[in-house]
């Protein structure tokens, strides 16, 4: 799905209107620009600071194939480069000079391992808590998990995406996938169906020119699929 062009600064709120205004000059993020090991997916609502400063917030994706939500100034500014992987790997993986891929794929090897031993919340509710793992094959062994990912279509711009979001890390359910392609796949990016046609919330926003997000909050409030396509989006006067 195209992402148009993201801009932010720090926001404040006017004494008296309570209105957005920005701070600073413009910035200009786009979707697929990289920080360090995160690559920008989409903006997301704006999150208040105390008393009366707004940040902008991404959603983020990271080589090791976890996703982050990051404030503008910690992109910017350096301060976040990872998901928290680089912090948690402590040292684990050393640094290559020679273009060799094993550095990076065995991040995404880690990675995948520790989502699914679920010890923090989200990751328990996301993986553990539905039994998803990764293969004993890999999970054993990185070599064999690199002699997979080198022999079907590995590349430093793609990450690892399981086909059906209800199966484990496994060979028959893996792929390299786009930010978007990996996005278009997330759990909640169900299928809806108008008449005949049958997509995803993502292909769906593409389509109709509205948000995913707004499609999204509308299939949680519970409303049918056909008022959700068909419900034009509310235009400030």
């Amino acid at each position: 799905m195209e992402q148009g062009v993201l801009r932010g600064s720090a926001y404040k709120v006017q004494a008296n209107q309570g209105e957005l205004n920005m701070k600073n000059r413009t910035i200009v993020i786009n979707p697929g620009d990289r920080f360090g090991k995160l690559t920008v997916v989409k903006e997301l609502p704006t999150r208040r600071r105390p008393p009366r400063t707004y940040d902008r917030m991404f959603l983020c994706s990271c080589d090791c194939g976890n996703e982050a939500i990051v404030a503008m100034s910690g992109l910017r500014g350096g301060s976040t480069k990872s998901c928290g992987c680089l912090k948690k790997e402590g040292g684990k993986i050393k640094n290559d000079d020679n273009g060799n891929p094993d550095t990076r794929l065995k991040r995404i090897w880690y990675g995948m391992k520790t989502r699914c031993k679920g010890r923090r919340e989200k990751e328990f509710r996301n993986y553990a808590s539905r039994n998803i793992k990764v293969c004993d094959e890999w999970a054993n062994d990185f070599n064999v998990f690199k002699n997979w990912a080198l022999s079907h279509g590995y590349s430093p711009l793609l990450t690892i995406d399981r086909i059906d979001g209800n199966k484990g890390y496994s060979p028959e359910n893996c792929r390299w996938a786009t930010v978007k392609q990996q996005m278009n796949n997330v759990k909640y990016n169900v299928v809806l169906k108008r008449g005949n046609e049958s997509h995803t919330i993502a292909e769906w926003s593409e389509i109709l020119g509205i948000k995913a997000h707004n499609l999204y909050q509308r299939k949680r409030k519970g409303w049918d699929d056909e008022r959700i396509l068909n419900t034009p989006v509310k235009t400030k006067k």
